[in-house]
């Protein structure tokens, strides 16, 4: 239900802003240890409790061609999301539809050029590393967007402004 929803949303939205500072942060940066701490906590507690509650209640309110209709769904979204923390976009429409096609793109090419940047040869990797960085900071301006933090519960808003 809607409360469920919520406290989901909730909890992924915490996931999202702890994950978002590690990203900002640097090796050496005081904190940077204790943030990933706490994101790898967070993720762990929503992982257990996505498959020690959640997907059994899923599984008992659904049949096989159902679960399996949702399956394909989950992989088409998935293969289609952004892949980074976006925690100003909203989680619901119209801001998590109308960011998903510019955030995607930029997610899925920082991706590309961060795997280029541990294989490549200097100068290349650092060249990549900057362009990476540089997406990241586009990527902060579009989150800020007018129609994208729109449709936010207010309980999982953020009021940050800084861009990445």
């Amino acid at each position: 239900g809607d409360g469920l929803s919520l406290d989901i949303e909730q909890e992924h939205q915490e996931i999202n802003e702890v994950y978002a500072a590690v990203e900002r942060s640097r090796r050496g940066d005081p904190g940077r240890e204790e943030l990933i701490e706490r994101a790898i906590a967070l993720l762990d507690a929503d992982v257990r409790e996505e498959e020690d509650e959640l997907l059994p209640r899923l599984r008992a309110a659904l049949d096989d061609e159902q679960l399996q209709r949702l399956g394909m769904t989950w992989e088409i979204v998935r293969r289609t999301s952004p892949t980074r923390a976006h925690p100003v976009v909203s989680r619901r429409p119209p801001g998590q539809t109308l960011s998903a096609l510019p955030l995607t793109v930029l997610d899925r090419s920082r991706d590309n050029l961060d795997r280029l940047a541990r294989r490549a040869p200097q100068p290349l990797a650092t060249a990549s590393t900057v362009a990476s960085r540089a997406l990241g900071a586009v990527a902060g301006a579009v989150e800020h967007l007018p129609p994208f933090p729109r449709g936010e519960h207010p309980s999982t808003h953020t009021p940050r402004t800084d861009v990445e």
